[in-house]
C-alpha cells in the first residue's frame, strides 16, 4: 500500500494537473506523489508539488481522503489538500476545467470536487474506494 498526497489547485477556474507520459500514454494527476516513510503530508506534498510541476505551494486545509484499490496490485490511499500557489503559476502549468477533467485525472476525484465547488466540502469526506466505485 502506498500514501499519497495530492494538491487541489486553482488556476482561475481551471484545476492545476500534472500531464505526462507514462508507457507512452498520456497521464494527468492532480500534482502530488508518494509520501516517504516518516514524512509528514504536508512536507510530502510541498515537495511532490515543486517537483512535478515547479510551483511552491502553501498547503490548505485536508479537504478528502480515499482509497484506490483494484486488481493490479494498486493500493494507494490519496489524501486531497487545498494549496494555493506561492507565486503566478509559470505559462507551463496544465490547467483544465472540471468537464475536461472528469474521467481523466488521478486520483479520480473531480466529480466530487464539482458538487462540492471551488471551497470544497464543508468537513473533510472520506470517499471510499474510488477505484470500485469507477467499475460499478
Amino acid at each position: 500500500m502506498l500514501v499519497k498526497v495530492h494538491a487541489l489547485l486553482w488556476d482561475g477556474d481551471r484545476i492545476v494537473v500534472n500531464a505526462e507520459r507514462r508507457q507512452g500514454e498520456p497521464h494527468m494527476t492532480l500534482p502530488g506523489g508518494r509520501v516517504h516513510d516518516r514524512e509528514r503530508l504536508s512536507v510530502a506534498l510541498r515537495r511532490e508539488v515543486e517537483e512535478e510541476i515547479g510551483v511552491r505551494v502553501l498547503v490548505g486545509r485536508l479537504l478528502y481522503v480515499a482509497e484506490v484499490v483494484h486488481g493490479h496490485g494498486v493500493h494507494d490511499v490519496c489524501f486531497v489538500f487545498a494549496a494555493s500557489a506561492v507565486s503566478a503559476l509559470p505559462a507551463s502549468v496544465t490547467s483544465l476545467t472540471l468537464t475536461e477533467a472528469d474521467g481523466r485525472v488521478f486520483p479520480p476525484i473531480i466529480s466530487e470536487v464539482a458538487l462540492d465547488g471551488r471551497d470544497g466540502p464543508a468537513a473533510t469526506r472520506w470517499l471510499g474506494n474510488l477505484w470500485r466505485a469507477r467499475d460499478a
